[in-house]
């Protein structure tokens, strides 16, 4: 059985569409586990709802802890050998659930890993990541980890894959951060054995007004940094071979810190924090093949630059060129 958990914290606009997504799979063999994480909306009543109606629908309420703690609790209660996440604001394609498990008992896997579609509320396409050509390919652990440093096919994210719960259960989500995929999901391809990859694209993630991804700056966001550092240390420790890999990303998580950074009055003291970091990695980045020229020119100025990469980010706002 799978057990397919859905953390809920105030989605009452998007969490039917999401759970109607799961009651439609084409298999069958499943159960949902609603953790409503202290909802301020109506998102309780709706877990509620759905599960009267719906026996496969198990409802928890808790009090407020964050998406790692409530992912953490509806481990505790799966009942399934296999274990997968969905957000409560994403929803899935029809036979997400029965593509992934065929996949995991014809290659006896230990993680399955789907293509997703980005796309806004309305439904406009942002990105994709797979195709429809439903590819499969056999990865070791340490192609796994290369790809997702690489952003490329594989992203960081817990949801959009299966898992054997045992995995998940020996890598717990860490409490009270963001980015706790980025912090937990690289040890849970490492401990595995063979991961299979389906470039389809059976995942539907949704880029909402108040987001992570599309919020402003807090401290919290150095988060990125340490579970960027936490992975680097990872690699270097059990997959050397990939170090460059570990590095870019790395790179592209301080990107992220510097672009919620620029209007910032104390930009140049959050850059700092990393500095020393980027100076020591650039030779990393300057000598990778798998980096293309604009991106190298754009970390050698995060890296010996920031004031002038502020400047420039700052006029291509403003669209002049």
């Amino acid at each position: 059985m799978i057990s397919v958990i859905v953390p809920v914290y105030n989605v009452e606009k998007y969490l039917r569409k999401c759970l109607d997504s799961i009651l439609n799979q084409t298999y069958q063999n499943f159960e949902v586990i609603l953790v409503n994480d202290g909802s301020t909306d109506d998102s309780g009543k709706i877990c509620n709802e759905y599960a009267l109606r719906n026996p496969v629908i198990k409802a928890f309420h808790k009090k407020n802890g964050g998406l790692s703690e409530a992912r953490n609790y509806g481990v505790v209660y799966a009942k399934g050998e296999y274990v997968t996440f969905i957000d409560s604001d994403d929803y899935i394609d029809y036979h997400y659930l029965e593509r992934m498990k065929k996949a995991l008992n014809l290659s006896n896997a230990d993680i399955v890993i789907v293509g997703q579609i980005d796309e806004t509320e309305d439904g406009n396409i942002l990105g994709i990541k797979g195709d429809s050509k439903e590819e499969i390919k056999i990865l070791s652990p340490m192609q796994t980890l290369e790809k997702m440093c690489y952003e490329r096919e594989i992203g960081t994210s817990a949801w959009g894959k299966l898992y054997r719960i045992e995995y998940i259960r020996k890598n717990p989500f860490p409490k009270g951060k963001l980015y706790e995929d980025l912090a937990t999901v690289y040890k849970i391809i490492g401990d595995s054995g063979k991961i299979v990859l389906l470039s389809s694209t059976f995942y539907h993630y949704i880029q909402r007004p108040g987001s992570i991804r599309n919020s402003t700056w807090n401290e919290n966001v150095m988060d990125i940094m340490d579970a960027s550092l936490q992975l680097l240390n990872y690699v270097r420790c059990n997959f050397p071979d990939i170090e460059v890999a570990a590095v870019y990303r790395y790179f592209f998580s301080a990107n992220e810190v510097f672009t919620r950074a620029f209007e910032e009055k104390k930009y140049l003291k959050i850059v700092a924090s990393i500095r020393n970091d980027l100076l020591e990695m650039w030779p990393f980045i300057r000598k990778n093949i798998s980096v293309t020229n604009r991106q190298k020119i754009r970390y050698y100025l995060m890296a010996y630059h920031p004031v002038c990469y502020r400047v420039i980010w700052k006029v291509a706002k403003r669209g002049v060129y």
